[in-house]
């Protein structure tokens, strides 16, 4: 009778946190916008549209998570196969791709972004003219790595067993397999609406884009003009938008 009482129990306590869950998911009133994006490790338009920009992915996450159901997929121009693929921007950025693919994959957003935030600030503060091929080397890249998820609360040691494991193969290939025919990266799918095949490159102001895209009340951060500019210092970042 005990153990009936004690299940019981527990299943009361996971009824009620997924009702928790889901009424906080509906708080605002309408499903999430769905955001993916897709990027790969050292194109620098693809730091600068993460990190750099003020209306940009980081940005929009930290404004608008509540609203927005965000992933980020890292094959971008690569070619090949998972196992052995060819990189835009070299080795360094296959290990910076697969890196990513078992963070994301085995870590929830909220502690996976941080992680990818912190890299990519990190390139921005010691590379502010920006990443000609060859400017990132493997032990910086770890190095940095490794100090992010100690930052973000990851497990930097299960992350590197998974890189080199069939699983991160696989989750690499995932994301592969997640990556649309596309001209450029980075671009974005906002729901329905793909920019994969811009010419401009995806839309400067995310939080716009997101907040056109929801449906229910709009929280403070889509009410705010876009009144911030990035510092020219980190321009190399953002000009050109793309690696094609």
């Amino acid at each position: 009778i005990f153990f009936r009482v004690i299940a019981v129990k527990m299943r009361a306590i996971h009824i009620f946190a997924a009702f928790l869950a889901a009424a906080h998911a509906l708080s605002y009133g309408a499903p999430k916008v769905r955001v993916q994006v897709f990027e790969e490790a050292l194109c620098p338009g693809c730091v600068g549209y993460f990190t750099v920009n003020p209306r940009g992915v980081w940005a929009a996450y930290s404004q608008l998570h509540d609203i927005m159901d965000l992933s980020v997929f890292m094959w971008g121009n690569a070619r090949g196969d998972a196992a052995a693929p060819t990189c835009q921007h070299g080795p360094v950025e296959c290990y910076g791709n697969a890196v990513w693919a078992c963070a994301h994959h085995i870590y929830a957003p909220s502690q996976a972004l941080p992680f990818l935030e912190c890299f990519d600030a990190a390139l921005v503060k010691t590379f502010p003219k920006g990443l000609p091929m060859g400017t990132v080397n493997q032990s910086f890249a770890t190095a940095v790595y490794k100090s992010c998820a100690t930052r973000a609360g990851l497990d930097w040691d299960k992350i590197e067993v998974c890189r080199t494991s069939d699983a991160g193969v696989g989750y690499l290939r995932q994301d592969r397999d997640a990556t649309p025919f596309h001209r450029a990266v980075p671009f974005i799918i906002v729901n329905a609406e793909s920019y994969a095949n811009s010419t401009s490159g995806p839309p400067r102001d995310l939080v716009s884009a997101i907040c056109k895209q929801y449906t229910g009340p709009l929280p403070k951060a889509c009410l705010s003009a876009m009144d911030s500019v990035p510092s020219p210092s980190n321009m190399a970042y953002l000009d050109p938008p793309t690696c094609k």
